[in-house]
């Protein structure tokens, strides 16, 4: 429709006017499309954050773990904490949440790319070893809930910086009936260890 109301309004303008206007209409037709573009992409928008069953908690923090090749596949983990860590992997906070992923791939290094839950060691999947702890301080003690991943999908969009988002479901270890759903996003830099020669 844009299009046809720019031929039918430049046929009734003088030579000048249409420059004119052929450059107005290319701008607005610019804008439109880079809106457009940027309403597709919107991940870089999101906040840093875990959710589970609706509760949300702030991802502060992460790890870039290399574990070794394992039955033909490489093994990396990637954990997301809510507290600030050092380059010793030491937590700021005595008490925080975090989301575990165990990654299989076939090549060494962790890739931009889709990874799918799955039970076992195959490439290019996340395994059930992968886990949320959550820490719920009372009065007299703290309670942790633990809850295996049991479904879900891990999208690492970019590299540098590590960007990351991911939704699922996964299952209490004390509780089989206590299912819940979690998601988040994470965009920052990730320590890197390699522990394969360990």
């Amino acid at each position: 429709h844009l299009f046809l109301f720019i031929i039918l309004t430049l046929n009734n303008i003088t030579p000048m006017k249409k420059i004119y206007s052929i450059l107005l209409f290319a701008f607005i037709a610019t804008a439109f499309i880079s809106c457009n573009n940027d309403d597709d992409n919107n991940s870089s928008n999101l906040n840093n954050e875990l959710l589970v069953n609706g509760k949300t908690y702030p991802l502060k923090a992460g790890a870039l773990e290399y574990y070794g090749n394992e039955s033909g596949n490489h093994s990396s983990g990637l954990i997301l904490v809510t507290t600030e860590v050092n380059e010793n992997e030491e937590a700021e906070d005595e008490f925080f949440n975090s989301i575990f992923f165990e990654i299989f791939t076939s090549e060494r290094t962790i890739g931009t790319r889709e990874y799918k839950f799955f039970e076992g060691e195959l490439a290019n999947t996340f395994s059930d070893f992968s886990e949320i702890k959550i820490m719920t301080e009372t009065e007299d003690m703290i309670d942790i809930d633990n809850y295996e991943l049991t479904a879900g999908v891990l999208n690492i969009i970019s590299l540098n910086p590590y960007e990351v988002t991911f939704k699922g479901k996964a299952r209490n270890w004390d509780d089989e009936t206590d299912i819940v759903d979690f998601e988040g996003h994470y965009k920052g830099n990730l320590y890197e260890y390699d522990y394969s020669e360990e």
